[in-house]
């Protein structure tokens, strides 16, 4: 049968998806030279804070480890990130999540 669509079938149809993106971040990553971490951070860690205020919602994720040697490479990132939080841009409000993760069981 060729009937057209009901108009209620053509609404079903054109439903919008939303989807959320998750970022998972690892300067221990074993192709990352030690030398070349200060170049994540700016290259690709400080636009993921752009991204967050400019088109949330995303999730960041990132290890203890990577949380330290974000600090005492670049703290104005720690703070930047921190600030987003501050500011309500939490899970709750669908921008930017940091948290440190605990370390793996021995």
């Amino acid at each position: 049968m060729n009937a057209p669509l009901l108009q209620r079938e053509a609404s079903a149809a054109q439903a919008t998806l939303h989807l959320f993106a998750l970022f998972h971040l690892n300067l221990a990553f074993s192709s990352i030279e030690e030398d070349a971490r200060g170049e994540v951070i700016r290259r690709c860690y400080w636009p993921l804070l752009e991204l967050a205020k400019s088109h949330g919602p995303i999730g960041i994720e990132l290890t203890g480890y990577t949380l330290e040697e974000i600090e005492a490479r670049d703290p104005a990132w720690c703070r930047e990130a921190k600030r987003l939080v501050a500011e309500g841009h939490a899970i709750e409000d669908g921008k930017v999540v940091i948290r440190k993760s605990a370390a793996p069981a021995a």
